[in-house]
């Protein structure tokens, strides 16, 4: 369970600022980028287990300020000032899901929902063969599922994440395409 120094720590964190071009504009804590609803930056990692070829979707604790309790479709977070969106997918994957794994990027999205939140985001893919080790005070539990048996919990209204469910959009518009490029770098 998340205590109370640790929800102070994660506000006072220094997030990068971005504008509607993903320009670098500044920083902000992470409060205060809420509070004002300041654009920033933020990766999602989604990740496979390469023994069963199946996704790992996870669910957010209740103690998120982001969708308590949603599902989600990628691990990764809130890109810090001045840390790139490599660096933070990296880190953010150890946090979450407690993998080390080499990551394959995907592409970058705007997910625009003014005056609410906005952000840009990097997807990226990884593939593991490890046991996760979920981070209790962000992950409740994860599960595994093909991408057609998580687009079908969709349609049958899994509450997943609103940047979660853009990212895996995309990811399935152009699935053969993004399918080559990852068997390709991660042939196991």
């Amino acid at each position: 369970m998340q205590n109370q120094t640790e929800l102070i720590n994660e506000a006072d964190e220094i997030i990068q600022i971005v504008d509607e071009k993903n320009k670098p504009i500044g920083s902000a804590t992470r409060q205060e980028m809420r509070d004002k609803k300041l654009i920033h930056r933020a990766t999602f990692i989604f990740l496979e287990n390469a023994n069963t070829k199946k996704l790992y979707v996870h669910k957010r604790t209740m103690h998120k300020k982001w969708c308590p309790g949603f599902w989600d479709t990628a691990f990764g977070g809130v890109v810090q000032y001045e840390e790139s969106y490599e660096l933070n997918a990296q880190r953010e994957l150890l946090e979450e899901a407690g993998v080390e794994e080499k990551l394959v990027p995907l592409f970058e999205f705007f997910y625009d929902c003014r005056p609410e939140v906005s952000l840009w985001g990097k997807a990226f893919y990884a593939k593991t063969r490890k046991n996760l080790k979920l981070q209790e005070l962000e992950v409740e539990e994860a599960v595994e599922m093909s991408c057609e048996e998580l687009q079908q919990k969709i349609k049958e209204g899994m509450n997943i994440t609103y940047d979660g469910k853009m990212c895996f959009d995309i990811f399935m518009q152009k699935y053969n395409e993004y399918k080559e490029l990852i068997d390709k770098e991660l042939p196991y």
